[in-house]
Formats: C-alpha cells, sequence, structure tokens
C-alpha cells in the first residue's frame, strides 16, 4: 500500500494523465490540493477557485483522491473557508502555502479549526541556501514554534524542511509534528538521517506531484538504507496514523 499526503491539481492539469500514473505506481490515497491561482498572496475569489477544482476533482474520483484546503490565513475568511471545506465538501486536512510564515499570529484563525475538526495540517516548508528565500516562506523553525504553541494539532512539515539536515532539528522533540518527503531529493543519505532523529513513525510518504516524478520518490524509499517495516511505515502505516485511517 502506498498513500501519497502531499500531491497537487490544477486547473490546467491532464487528469487522465494523473489517473494513469496513480494506477501505474499502484498509489492507493492521494491527498490534493491546488495552489496555482493567484500567486504567493491569493485573494479569497482564487482561493474559492482553486479548492474548487480539487473539491470537485475528489468528488470524482474518491475511491482514490482526499481533498485538502487550501488557506490563505491572511484572509477574514480563511476560518468560514474550512468549515465550509470539511462539512460540505469534505476536506480530509488544511494546506498553507506561504501567504504567511506559519507561526504568524495570522495562522491562529486556521489551528482553532484544525483543532475543532480534528485534521492536519500540511505546511509548505523550505530552507534555502541561495538566496531565493521567499519573504513569508516557512522553515523548520517556524514549523517548530506553531508546534509548540499547538500541540493538540498534528502538523505535517512537507518537503524535509527543503533541507533534512536544516529542517528535521527543529521539530525533533515535537511529537505533534511529522514531515514528508516530497519535492525532489537529491541529497543521498536525507532519508536515513531523518528516522534517525525523528524516529520511524514519524516520516510519510509524498511527490508534490504532478510537480515531482513518482518514480524518484518512491525509489528514495524503496533504496533507502531502512528496516522493512520502516518503509512501510512511511509508505502508509503513519499516513493512516495521521489523518485517522478513514476510507472515504
Amino acid at each position: 500500500m502506498i498513500i501519497d499526503v502531499h500531491a497537487h491539481i490544477t486547473s490546467l492539469s491532464d487528469k487522465k494523465e494523473m489517473l494513469k500514473t496513480v494506477h501505474q505506481y499502484k498509489i492507493d490515497r492521494v491527498y490534493l490540493s491546488d495552489v496555482s491561482d493567484g500567486g504567493y498572496y491569493p485573494t479569497e475569489g482564487q482561493i474559492a477557485f482553486c479548492n474548487k477544482v480539487t473539491s470537485d476533482f475528489c468528488k470524482e474520483h474518491s475511491d482514490i483522491f482526499r481533498y485538502m484546503c487550501y488557506v490563505n490565513p491572511c484572509h477574514q475568511n480563511a476560518a468560514e473557508v474550512i468549515r465550509r471545506a470539511v462539512e460540505d465538501d469534505h476536506a480530509k486536512g488544511i494546506k498553507l502555502w506561504v501567504a504567511t510564515k506559519c507561526n504568524s499570529p495570522f495562522v491562529d484563525a486556521v489551528m482553532e479549526e484544525a483543532i475543532r475538526y480534528r485534521i492536519p495540517v500540511l505546511i509548505h516548508t523550505f530552507h534555502k541556501h541561495d538566496g531565493t528565500q521567499l519573504a513569508d516562506e516557512s522553515t523548520g523553525y517556524d514549523v517548530a514554534a506553531l508546534a509548540g504553541r499547538y500541540p493538540e494539532v498534528s502538523l505535517i512539515m512537507a518537503h524535509l524542511g527543503g533541507d533534512a539536515y536544516h529542517g528535521v532539528k527543529p521539530i525533533r522533540d515535537l511529537k505533534n509534528v511529522w514531515t514528508d518527503i516530497s519535492g525532489t531529493i537529491y541529497r543521498n543519505g536525507e532519508l536515513e538521517y531523518t528516522v534517525q532523529m525523528l524516529g520511524e513513525d514519524r516520516v510519510l510518504f509524498g511527490t508534490d506531484a504532478q510537480g515531482a516524478p513518482y518514480p524518484l520518490n518512491i525509489g528514495i524509499v524503496q533504496e533507502a538504507d531502512i528496516t522493512e517495516e520502516t518503509r512501510k511505515k512511511i509508505f502508509y502505516k503513519n499516513a493512516l496514523a495521521v489523518f485517522g485511517g478513514e476510507e472515504k
């Protein structure tokens, strides 16, 4: 079994190719969001458009795909967007990108809704060494600060923090934070390092598809120097724990 906790669909995506790919690589469940419209600081209308694209696709293909509600925490209607997404469209989690750092006070209302509905929050997290860090792009230290303030919320730090050797250390002792391996990771040994630092129960499989290929991310787990049980936990068992083992 394989569960992808971090993938994307857009209005321009090749939906047939997405379906073909997940069947080809035997992906059993995919948690989807759309962050394509509006750039880094989307309007309320752009957020609504992205979420409709995702929720409609997930309803049409509910055997595999699950809806993650994308939200701009700076909007006054952010909490209402989440409430509608969960109650009307069966969203299974919340997606934060780069509209504001995740430890900003704007995010507090989002966390309160995550507590209310007992759903996880997936946070784009990326530390860059080349001077291209976005103004409101969260790092592992921002995720750690948020996790410390909201220990009752399950947080997913995406992309191993963009650099496992920078991102994993801050969250090491925060049991309410998991990390996913999504995105293109070339540095040898990062997955093994992450398992060593966090333990085998806090690492999740993700791809960032359609922006990143399934074979690469599957291969990272398959070829890592870890036990077979750890591999199973990364591929699906840990995701079942984070998302409550839901079936639909």
